[in-house]
């Protein structure tokens, strides 16, 4: 080989390694290497387990945490001291949205009876439990409740709830707005429960509903259809994103692992895939500046050993990235801990483990937990410091997950750079052991 030819192979090992190095360090740590770590700010007993928790806001511009167990309701403060308390029914849903729009968020629930009173009841409540509407029953509307919203309609605030049957009741204030079914809403049972409701106030101000047969409707504020959309199997998760020019978007996932991006406002298919199984959750999140989802569930079969996963997927149903993870995730956030324009992930997984990492997929930090069934997840949103609150069983934590930057030198380009330089010395080194030419 000419020394021409062998100053190019050099040259191209040196530049594969360092984009090799530079690439992998990127993404496990970002541009800048971080170690990671998470420091409990408060942990208390609730005496329940923990079904859902939610940030709010409160009087002030103070933060809340709210805490719906299978048998009570509470408000935390950011200090840890819990603020209300309250004594609900089993299998009461519950949700969380600016009611009167004085910028307190206020609670609302939807309670199963027994006769001879109403089969729902509605209500909603300030954060002190105090009664912000009547406790409505309705006689005849919904039987057993599945969900309730607070929706985002123009005009009087309406609070709606869903039953199992796939069948939806608005109230505004003390009066029924309307009823809506979806079709074949009288067999009833679990197949048919209209477990997801999400406002948007996209088209005017819509609520996208999502039953478990995989329909999708969008409703107006007269209880009237504005869209509608079939997944083509049963519906696991409904999640409520923007595009990059800040349009909502509506993401369905389903228990075979179909998905679908709808435009909010027409129901308009932005894009479709599939991915490796049950897609049990999915959260909206930022990679690098742009909007995007994040879904995860349960793969199947496995990839590689792996029987979770978390996916990122664009507002035109691109796949980003594909992680797979040991245990099915259970439940998932998003929220940028340390300011660098992308949202950190962070995944309850099957096998007892609580996982922050990239949406590119780096574990950057892991932390066991005792349930992953009943672990369930929020972020306390804060400019600079957002704060991960945890319900892991009957324990309600607020948690900061620290990032501790290394030297500013101290980078994946830089240390490419050393691996390339190193290797360059090492060719050197072994050019002048070759043997003598012969005589």
């Amino acid at each position: 080989m000419s020394r021409l030819g062998g100053t190019a192979v050099t040259l191209l090992l040196l530049g594969a390694a360092d984009a090799l190095v530079t690439h992998r360090l990127e993404a496990r740590y970002g541009p800048h290497v971080t170690r990671w770590a998470s420091d409990t700010a408060w942990s208390e007993a609730t005496g329940d387990e923990a079904w859902h928790v939610w940030p709010a806001h409160g009087p002030d511009g103070s933060s809340r945490v709210v805490f719906h167990g299978s048998k009570s309701l509470s408000v935390w403060a950011p200090d840890g001291k819990r603020m209300a308390h309250g004594v609900i029914p089993w299998g009461t849903n519950v949700t969380v949205a600016d009611y009167d729009g004085d910028g307190q968020e206020e609670i609302a629930v939807a309670a199963e009876n027994l006769p001879p009173a109403a089969p729902v009841s509605v209500q909603v409540f300030t954060q002190s439990m105090g009664a912000v509407t009547p406790n409505v029953g309705l006689l005849v509307s919904l039987e057993n409740p599945a969900s309730v919203a607070i929706a985002s309609f123009a005009g009087p605030r309406q609070v709606v709830a869903a039953d199992f049957r796939g069948c939806l009741a608005s109230l505004a204030g003390p009066d029924l707005a309307w009823e809506y079914c979806f079709p074949n809403s009288k067999v009833g049972g679990d197949p048919y429960a209209v477990r997801h409701l999400l406002p948007v106030t996209a088209g005017g101000g819509l609520l996208v509903a999502g039953r478990a047969t995989g329909e999708v409707d969008a409703i107006d504020a007269a209880g009237k259809r504005a869209w509608s959309f079939h997944l083509g199997e049963p519906l696991r998760s409904l999640a409520v994103g923007r595009l990059e020019g800040g349009a909502e978007l509506a993401f369905a996932g389903g228990d075979q692992g179909r998905f679908a991006l709808l435009h909010a406002a027409t129901g308009r298919t932005l894009g479709t895939g599939t991915l490796p199984g049950m897609v049990m959750v999915a959260r909206p999140a930022v990679w690098e500046g742009q909007p995007v989802i994040a879904a995860a569930g349960l793969a199947e079969p496995s990839i590689r050993g792996h029987s979770g996963f978390v996916a990122v997927v664009d507002g035109e149903g691109r796949k980003l990235a594909m992680t797979p993870l040991d245990g099915q995730v259970m439940d998932l956030a998003a929220a940028d801990f340390d300011g660098d324009g992308t949202d950190e992930l962070i995944a309850v997984t099957g096998a007892y483990r609580l996982i922050l990492l990239r949406p590119s997929g780096a574990a950057l930090l892991e932390e066991a937990i005792a349930s992953p069934s009943g672990t369930k997840l929020a972020v306390v949103p804060d400019a600079t410091d957002p704060r991960l609150v945890v319900g892991d069983g009957p324990n309600l934590q607020v948690r900061r997950m620290l990032h501790v930057d290394g030297p500013g030198w101290y980078t994946a380009r830089a240390l490419g750079a050393l691996v390339s330089g190193i290797l360059l010395l090492t060719l050197a080194a072994l050019a002048t052991l070759r043997p003598p030419p012969p005589q």
